[in-house]
């Protein structure tokens, strides 16, 4: 488990993994590189390999099997390339390999992180309520997570029962929610959503998380 708020990222291990969660996680928020370097299996995860950089270039060489619930090996770049070279088996719940290297929403996301260190987490949904990009979190406010077991939701999320969601397909063109416990860093946050249609005309709904941690009087309420 890796993450460098400045700088980048760099594992290499020899042997098998048995983890509950990631067998390898490793987060460059600030856009340093990633590189990893396995040889070995990795058993019982629910990702194998996660390897995430806001604009930092991604290698992940693995020579060995791979058993999860979830993808096999997970790695993405906003700006930058994007190399998986794996030699084995994978069985995995979810996708093998995803590798891509984003841009477009995602790269904006990122650069409004950049720009705004009051932004806790941004991420898109459909007009579905269904996640189009990742949650793209302030790699020093994951830094304060008082557990491993708060993280991200990755694309693909049905968020579609949250009141952020909801209110906004019930008409409204923004809102914002009461505080509440993030599932993402652990912290008080509360969520503002707003409707934007994208550039090929798509009704999509952008959600800002806000820590409010700090402001007094405010208490929370469960992780929604």
């Amino acid at each position: 488990y890796a993450e460098a708020v400045h700088g980048a990222i760099d594992i290499t291990t020899l042997g098998d993994i048995t983890a509950g969660a990631e067998g390898i996680y490793a987060l460059a928020a600030g856009g340093g590189s990633v590189t990893i370097d396995l040889t070995g299996d990795i058993l019982q995860s629910t990702t194998g390999i996660s390897a995430m950089s806001a604009d930092g270039a991604i290698q992940v060489d693995m020579t060995g099997d791979i058993n999860s619930s979830g993808r096999g090996i997970f790695a993405q770049s906003a700006n930058a390339a994007v190399t998986v070279n794996q030699y084995g088996t994978i069985q995995a719940g979810g996708d093998g390999i995803h590798a891509s290297t984003t841009g477009d929403d995602d790269g904006i996301l990122i650069e409004a992180l950049k720009r705004y260190p009051g932004l806790e987490c941004l991420y898109i949904l459909d007009e579905n309520g269904v996640q189009t990009t990742e949650t793209y979190c302030s790699g020093a406010k994951l830094l304060r997570r008082p557990s491993p077991l708060f993280r991200p939701a990755p694309k693909g999320t049905d968020q579609s029962l949250k009141d952020y969601f909801l209110l906004i397909q019930a008409g409204l063109p923004q809102f914002a929610s009461e505080p509440y416990i993030s599932r993402a860093s652990g912290s008080l946050c509360l969520t503002v959503s707003r409707v934007f249609e994208s550039v090929d005309g798509r009704r999509c709904v952008l959600c800002a998380d806000f820590d409010c941690g700090d402001v007094p009087g405010i208490t929370p309420k469960p992780g929604c």
